[in-house]
This record gives C-alpha cells, sequence and structure tokens, in this order.
C-alpha cells in the first residue's frame, strides 16, 4: 500500500488493502511503451460503450476511447492510491464540457477538463480516505470516505463542502435512485459494520437500520430495487429504495467487492478469489462462475448489457462479450504508461457492432500509402487480412464476413505507412451468433 495512505481497520481501505503488484504490459502490436510500477486496479467505469476509465495505486489513471482494447496513461503528479474515478460531462452556454474525477487516500480529489492533460489537484476539503464518488445529477456530486465522510459539489467538482452526518463508520460505496416523491428514499452510502445512511431529499440524512453487521462493500440498484455485497459474501436485496432488506447467499464466502445491474434483472458480482456471481432475477437466486484467475477482482464495470470489464491487475484484465457467462484474458488489450504515445487518427469503425455475420470496416487515409488491415482473435492469432495495398488518400470500406467463427470479441487493425507517417490503430467487434 502507499505510504501516505491511512488505515484505521482492515477493511477502511477496501480496493487499496491488498498487494502491490508491478504494472505489466500486454502486447500484441506494436506501441510505444515506457513501463512504470503501477500498482493494483480499484476502479473502473464506463462513460458509454467505449469510453472507459481506470484507476489505481501509485496514482494510476488510465483512459480508454475504445472499450478496453487500448488504454493509455493520463495520470497526475501523484503517488497517491486513487479509489475510484468517473467520467461525466455537463451544458453551459450550449457547449458541452467533460470532466474527469477521481478520488483517493488522504482525502485527495483529481479533476481534469482536457483529458488529463492538466489536473487540478484538491486536498484542503478532507485527511480521511475517499472511497466512492455519485454524480447525482449535473449540479449535485458527491464522494464518501472514512469515518463517516461525505463531501458535496454544486459546481461540477470544482469546490466541495462537507455533509454533516450522525455516523462515524467508514463509508465505502454510493448510489442514487430515480427521482420519485420527497418521501422516498434516492440517495443510499453504505459500509463498515453494516453502516448505512439515506436521504430522501439531499439535505437531511438518516441511519437505515441493515440485517448484517458487517463490513459492505458494494451497492447498486435498479429503480426500486437496492442489492448490497458484504466482506462475507452475503448479498442484502431490497424492493423498496432501502426501506427494509433481505439477507440472501451469493453462493460465495468471500468479498463482494463490485456489484452490478447490467439490465433491469441481471446483477454480476466480483470476488476475491477470482470467481463471478451472477444473478437473473433481480438478485434472488444466483450462480458462481469461475474466471480465468484466482487473484481478486476488485474492480468491474459494464459499457452494455452484454460487454463488461474486471480486474484486480492490469495483467489479469477480463472481458466478457456475453452479459458475465464467460470472461476471458485477451492477449490484445495494449496497456501502455506513455501519455507521449501518438494517437491515431480515430476513423476506425464498424457497423453494425455487434453483426451477425457480416459487418463493414470503415476507415480514413489523410495521405497515400500502404496500408494493412487484419482481424485478429482474443488470442492474438491472425484470422483475416482486409487490406494489404497501397490505396490513396480517402474514405474507405471493406466488409468482413464471420459466418465461420465462434461467437465473441474480435480485433481489427489498421496499420499504415507513407514513407514518412506510420501509425497502427485498434478497435474491437462483436460477433455475436
Amino acid at each position: 500500500m502507499s505510504e501516505n495512505t491511512t488505515t484505521n481497520h482492515p477493511c477502511s481501505s477496501l480496493r487499496a488493502k491488498k498487494f502491490r503488484y508491478t504494472l505489466c504490459i500486454l502486447l500484441l502490436f506494436s506501441v510505444e511503451v515506457i513501463s512504470q510500477t503501477a500498482g493494483i486496479i480499484t476502479d473502473i467505469s464506463f462513460k458509454d460503450g467505449k469510453t472507459a476509465l481506470l484507476t489505481g495505486e501509485n496514482g494510476l489513471i488510465m483512459k480508454s476511447i475504445n472499450g478496453g482494447v487500448n488504454w493509455v496513461d493520463i495520470s497526475g503528479n501523484l503517488t497517491n492510491v486513487l479509489h475510484t474515478g468517473k467520467m461525466t460531462s455537463y451544458i453551459a452556454d450550449n457547449t458541452e464540457n467533460n470532466i474527469i474525477l477521481t478520488a483517493g487516500s488522504n482525502g485527495v480529489i483529481m479533476r481534469t477538463t482536457d483529458e488529463g492533460n492538466s489536473w487540478d489537484i484538491k486536498t484542503e476539503y478532507s485527511m480521511e480516505d475517499l472511497h466512492d464518488i455519485l454524480i447525482y445529477d449535473q449540479n449535485n456530486y458527491y464522494i464518501c470516505g472514512n469515518n463517516g465522510t461525505l463531501i458535496k459539489s454544486t459546481d461540477q467538482g470544482i469546490t466541495w463542502g462537507q455533509v454533516q452526518l450522525n455516523t462515524s463508520p467508514d463509508l465505502n460505496s454510493l448510489i442514487s435512485m430515480p427521482p420519485a416523491s420527497s418521501r422516498v428514499i434516492n440517495i443510499i452510502a453504505v459500509g463498515q459494520n453494516g453502516a448505512c445512511i439515506a436521504s430522501t431529499n439531499m439535505v437531511d440524512w438518516f441511519t437505515v437500520t441493515l440485517p448484517v453487521q458487517e463490513d459492505i462493500l458494494s451497492i447498486t440498484s435498479y429503480e426500486n430495487t437496492v442489492i448490497c455485497g458484504t466482506e462475507t459474501g452475503k448479498i442484502l436485496r431490497s424492493t423498496n429504495r432501502g426501506n427494509s432488506w433481505s439477507v440472501i447467499s451469493s453462493g460465495v464466502n468471500t468479498e463482494l467487492y463490485q456489484i452490478e445491474f447490467i439490465d433491469q434483472s441481471t446483477l454480476i458480482g466480483t470476488t476475491s478469489q477470482g470467481k463471478v456471481v451472477r444473478s437473473t432475477d433481480s438478485g434472488v437466486n444466483w450462480n458462481v462462475i469461475s474466471t480465468p484467475v484466482t487473484q481478486y477482482l476488485n474492480a468491474m464495470s459494464f459499457g452494455s448489457s452484454v460487454f463488461g470489464i474486471t480486474g484486480g491487475t492490469t495483467d489479469s484484465l477480463l472481458y466478457t462479450t456475453n452479459g458475465g457467462l464467460n470472461w476471458s484474458l485477451p492477449a490484445a488489450v495494449q496497456l501502455a504508461s506513455n501519455k507521449r504515445i501518438q494517437n491515431a487518427p480515430g476513423s476506425l469503425r464498424n457497423y453494425p457492432n455487434p453483426f451477425n455475420p457480416v459487418t463493414t470496416v470503415n476507415y480514413t487515409l489523410q495521405n497515400a500509402g500502404d496500408v494493412n488491415l487484419t482481424v485478429y482473435d482474443m488470442t492474438g492469432k491472425a484470422v483475416k487480412t482486409l487490406v494489404n495495398s497501397n490505396q490513396a488518400a480517402g474514405s474507405f470500406s471493406v466488409s468482413f464476413e464471420a459466418s465461420g467463427l465462434a461467437s465473441g470479441i474480435y480485433f481489427y487493425v489498421l496499420r499504415f505507412n507513407d514513407g514518412s507517417t506510420s501509425y497502427s490503430e485498434t478497435n474491437k467487434m462483436i460477433l455475436t451468433k
């Protein structure tokens, strides 16, 4: 754990309490890389189906704009454990403003509006470890942390103020529910020893009694249903926005680090033993699913109801394309720890995606040059070369027919060289049958 991380009890820094790992760079395609010690992954979050954020130990912040195929380091100059990160946007003067917000050990809050080229770093609002960020709406951001810490921003994360709570346990996770009447719960925070606080109006906060006295590590919701995961694998389930709860077995007896609704009835949870738990009836019954790893999976997010990423270290990212039924450790993921890596033009796309069995790959060349466009499977094996010729500047389309291939994730790589400029661009396609 980072030397500047304060831990008050064994589970108070739930995602950063694990062991130190060295960043392993997984390479299939050529990419400029400078390796660095980065530590464990603490959080993964999707803004949309392609844009994802990853945070971790030693100030690690990485971003992907193609569904986790490529990750680029956008870290600031900090070594704090960053427990959580979120991407959001707001409209002002008819302009969309994009924000990346992270928070972590010793009360650090980091905010950028230029994709990580510069960071505004705040440490004056709390000295406690901060664990989770909730973007309730454009004007209400929350962060929870140790010793009953809850801070709020009403100016898109520029300044923060303390929310006074009559509680002192560590708070690990926050969720909000769709607005309803002013008499029902719309925000819940959970944490140490069964702690649970809630609000109906974002002003007054009260304690909710849970049926367990153990640490609550994760919480998620869909409409009026709320699901929590505990340190011993218990599931807490409420169908009335947290007013009453039942205790359900998940099938495991270890930590449930992350739980997420991926559609109205399907939930996925991650554990400390490399297993995933899955429910298709809103959390009533659960199945245990093995993955290719046995270590902890304490970060997870889904970009759609079928596509998700989980992991505990940067060399154990797992991907699913069928809603968490199966997980793979692809060789084709690029974790680039160098901000100076040149971005490819960004024109490489395919439609439809997902597809069955034919999709069209589109790309644009700014200059004439040699072009190679090849499709690879998850293991890095080339399955088909679509283009291998010299092409003029302009826009191009090529069809890819995959009737003889199995369902799953495939990667297509465009390599360009005109003698003075060269680049490669990678994207992901999903074949569903």
